[in-house]
């Protein structure tokens, strides 16, 4: 799984969006945090985007398959 911040990250807060791309056999998932809350897992078997046009992403997560590991940005 390789991660990829669109405009980077600033104390671990994304500035204008996530995209996460996997490496076979693996999928890739994502999700962000908002106004305090987890929101739900996106996933796609290649490459899965987060768009951010308002700027308030507190952070975000990634991993490899429904089971993975969890890494937090």
């Amino acid at each position: 799984m390789r991660t990829s911040l669109k405009t980077g990250a600033l104390l671990g807060a994304v500035a204008m969006g996530v995209t996460v791309f996997a490496a076979s056999p693996a999928s890739a998932w994502v999700r962000v945090k908002t106004n305090g809350t987890w929101k739900s897992w996106l996933h796609n078997p290649s490459k899965a985007t987060i768009s951010n046009s308002t700027g308030n992403y507190q952070g975000s997560q990634h991993k490899g398959c429904e089971t993975c590991t969890v890494y937090t940005l």
